[in-house]
């Protein structure tokens, strides 16, 4: 996925020119925040042999995390199903 990052990241800016779609506008997400927290995202300031670490300790820190448990009650009750 991150060798593939330039282009999800241009595919992303082109999605956000003079869209009208909430996750890019507004004044949490416009201005490019949105780029930036996606590319963020994608630890492309994290040395390759870091990352599977960085990924496990994201992981981690979402397992019992109030945040998670409520997506997953918002997908049970949306989607019919939860992980």
């Amino acid at each position: 996925a991150r060798s593939n990052s330039l282009t999800a990241l241009g595919l992303v800016e082109i999605m956000m020119y003079k869209s009208n779609y909430p996750c890019f506008t507004g004044t949490r997400y416009g201005g490019g925040v949105s780029l930036k927290r996606f590319e963020k995202r994608l630890m492309l300031n994290v040395p390759d042999s870091k990352v599977e670490k960085k990924a496990e300790q994201l992981i981690t820190s979402s397992i019992d995390h109030y945040g998670t448990k409520l997506y997953d009650i918002f997908q049970k009750q949306s989607n019919g199903y939860a992980i």
